[in-house]
């Protein structure tokens, strides 16, 4: 607070308060200043797990158009 500014200074601390926010920079929180790096044991196994995953997700896809093919061969 505005202390010793008087009555005016409290009726002007509002607009003060904007005002100095204005000259202080401020960090971001969610953003560091480096980005965080991965040693090459934990990036194979960040790989490896991504591979696996993705290798699923192809089967799962595979099988499914399986069943539409035979569906519509069955149609025809």
């Amino acid at each position: 607070m505005p202390f010793g500014m008087g009555p005016a200074g409290w009726f002007f601390w509002p607009h003060l308060a904007f005002w100095m926010r204005q000259g202080y920079p401020h960090w971001n929180f969610p953003y560091s200043p480096y980005p965080w790096l991965f040693t090459e044991e934990m990036e194979k196994d960040f790989l490896e797990g991504q591979a696996k995953i993705l290798e699923e997700q192809l089967a799962q896809v595979n099988k499914r158009l399986a069943e539409l093919r035979k569906k519509e061969k069955e149609k025809k």
